[in-house]
């Protein structure tokens, strides 16, 4: 964290989603999927997260007794933000929704499913059944193992003309808080490895699971046939951040309220390359 602050290093933040076993889960995603994201903060940006993220948990510990965002919590009025208001609980979102629209922070993400990993393997079948402990069969393990890739590919393209390189954090569950993999691209991770972090620790793995969160629940909503008021509001919140997802297709859509105050999203079209 020290040498993040420096301002001399990328950060890239890496946190999974998914709902296994959601009863509810639209036919469109497959309830065994496993997504991956990561949020990329750039060298001149890093300083900023590092200095002015401690006194926001601060804050956040002094008003809700929490000791880290934790989206999924907040959202569902879990945990230190049981008992808290919905609006409150809804300018969390809000709070963070604003630092990516002011930070534009990229965010890059990676999906698969059982089936899709049984397409990849039987089309390429170069690809080995694991590197090191990742196992390739699985949808988690080689999810996480093309992000890397793509997070590898993105900082070495954005950083051409700065000769910079990523410090890469990925949440413990994988692996445990203190652990790291060693890769074969030491040319853009900085000291050949990819660590495994507590975000209470390494605070600014709690960017990622904001964008964790958020992909999965728009996917969500925007899969259902209805939603509730709360949920039409979260994914007012959520959509302006739409367009820090660099791959990704982006939908257009209107949310319209039916006659007993339930929403859905309507008139779903591509989106243009610019915000709306």
């Amino acid at each position: 964290m020290e040498e993040l602050a420096t301002g001399d290093y990328y950060g890239v933040f890496i946190d999974d989603t998914g709902s296994p076993g959601l009863e509810d889960t639209p036919k469109t995603l497959h309830s065994e999927r496993k997504t991956w994201v990561a949020v990329v903060v750039r060298p001149e940006q890093m300083r900023d997260v590092v200095a002015n993220f401690p006194p926001v948990l601060m804050q956040i510990y002094a008003t809700f007794n929490a000791t880290e965002f934790h989206f999924a919590d907040i959202f569902g009025g879990k945990e230190a933000f049981k008992g808290i208001d919905l609006d409150t609980r809804l300018r969390l979102f809000g709070f963070m929704a604003q630092i990516f629209n002011n930070y534009k922070f990229p965010i890059l993400t990676e999906t698969l499913d059982p089936p899709t990993v049984m397409t990849i393997r039987s089309r390429y079948r170069s690809i080995p059944s694991n590197f090191g402990f990742l196992d390739f069969t699985s949808p988690t393990d080689l999810a996480l193992f093309l992000l890397f890739l793509r997070v590898s590919k993105f900082v070495k393209e954005d950083a051409s003309s700065r000769n910079r390189q990523a410090y890469v954090f990925v949440d413990e569950g994988r692996l445990l808080h203190g652990k790291a993999i060693v890769t074969p691209w030491e040319p853009v991770f900085a000291r050949q490895r990819i660590y495994f972090a507590n975000s209470e620790a390494v605070y600014p793995l709690q960017l990622a699971d904001f964008a964790a969160f958020s992909i999965n629940r728009t996917q969500i909503l925007v899969g259902r046939a209805r939603m509730r008021p709360a949920d039409a509001k979260l994914l007012e919140i959520l959509s302006s951040v739409a367009f820090n997802y660099q791959n990704l297709v982006k939908l257009h859509g209107e949310l319209s309220p039916d006659d007993k105050g339930f929403f859905d999203v309507i008139n779903l079209r591509p989106a243009k390359d610019e915000p709306q």
